[in-house]
């Protein structure tokens, strides 16, 4: 049985296809140039929703501060210093008790989410581009 593989694989010829390398080659870059596109959709979809949402978050914002009372506080402030600086511990913690955090929060939430599918999108379309330039090129 060993003879017979060992002359099978001595007679044989293996001759590898012409360009073999050159298809697989072109195969991977298609293949990252379609995950390339489709991250670039994605991150591109999460900045507009999180653009489009931004306005509605920001009008709750405005209006939650305006039913705070914050700018009575303030006013509090410029108006009577000497009683501020008596009781300044106890108008910093009533001045956080009426922020609206919750609003607030959403909405630099929503801002860095915006800014960080702005920084995915660059980074995919420098990836593409550079998919597209190395396409040419194969080096073993």
């Amino acid at each position: 049985m060993e003879n017979y593989l060992k002359e099978a694989l001595c007679n044989a010829t293996l001759v590898p296809q012409s360009d073999l390398a050159g298809q697989s080659w072109n195969a991977i870059n298609i293949y990252n140039k379609r995950i390339c596109r489709l991250r670039l959709a994605l991150f591109s979809l999460a900045g507009l929703i999180s653009l489009g949402t931004l306005i509605p978050v920001a009008k709750i914002l405005l209006t939650d501060v305006k039913h705070s009372g914050i700018f009575e506080y303030v006013s509090l402030v410029i108006s009577s210093n000497a009683s501020f600086l008596n009781y300044w511990k106890d108008f910093i913690s009533l001045l956080a008790e009426s922020l609206p955090i919750i609003s607030m929060a959403s909405l630099l939430t929503l801002i860095l989410l915006f800014f960080l599918s702005v920084k995915y999108i660059i980074r995919e379309i420098v990836k593409i581009k550079l998919i597209i330039n190395n396409t040419a090129t194969l080096s073993f």
